[in-house]
């Protein structure tokens, strides 16, 4: 005999069994969530979605390439032999473009009292004023900061600029940095409103050698350094 409810004008209401639906629902969830990882995983090993180490790594010279980069495979000894997904790539492509734009405009330039003591009764004081730009090959991996120095005099009571006396540059730091190399290096005088003011004009290349993270491949990347440093000399 089924069980029942006796409602409110005195009949017995005949109970559902529950169970069954119940039972459907369960199994319902336990077969999308069985479902869900299995599909993601046939998105993943759908070839359209892979690219082999040799395709990443062209793709991403070909990328830094855009931005006057120069990146070359020296060796394929260790790459890796099983392929990488395409959003992997799309996001270091995208990573780059956002790397490059940013340090395009970057640098920096500050005014550092040179070691050369001088009486504060004295007419001329020797000055060292320094600038850095920091070339990056790959965030993290490859990077540097390369300094921008120029040595001056200066007449601290008339507030002028009396001489350029040097300049140079060098790496202060450096990650998986092979070598700088300075092709030129100019300085001259201009103004800053009213004041004296030294311009110099940077250009150079940062070597780098690191082994690329996500191929595995040995690579060589040269990032040309073009900067102007403006500073005002009182």
């Amino acid at each position: 005999m089924k069980g029942g409810i006796v409602n409110s004008s005195g009949l017995v209401a005949e109970r559902t069994d529950m169970k069954p639906a119940i039972r459907t629902l369960v199994i319902t969830c336990l077969t999308a969530a069985l479902l869900c990882p299995i599909q993601a995983l046939a998105v993943e090993l759908n070839p359209a979605n892979q690219v082999s180490a040799d395709e990443y790594i062209e793709a991403v010279m070909e990328e830094y390439g855009k931005y006057g980069i120069t990146m070359r495979v020296i060796d394929d000894s260790n790459k890796l032999d099983s392929p990488i997904l395409r959003e992997t790539l799309e996001t270091e492509l995208s990573e780059i473009r956002a790397q490059c734009a940013a340090h395009a405009t970057e640098s920096r330039s500050e005014l550092v009292p040179s070691n050369a003591s001088a009486s504060p009764l004295a007419m001329y004081s020797d000055k060292t004023f320094t600038g850095t730009v920091q070339p990056t090959a790959l965030p993290g991996v490859a990077t540097a900061t390369i300094v921008c120095q120029v040595k001056a005099t200066l007449n601290i009571q008339a507030g002028t600029l009396v001489s350029i006396n040097s300049s140079s540059s060098y790496c202060s730091l450096g990650t998986n940095l092979s070598s700088w190399q300075q092709t030129s290096l100019t300085t001259s005088r201009t103004r800053l409103g009213s004041r004296d003011a030294i311009k110099a004009h940077l250009v150079g290349y940062a070597h780098f050698s690191y082994t690329h993270p996500q191929t595995g491949f040995n690579v060589s990347s040269s990032v040309p350094v073009d900067n102007y440093f403006t500073w005002t000399a009182i």
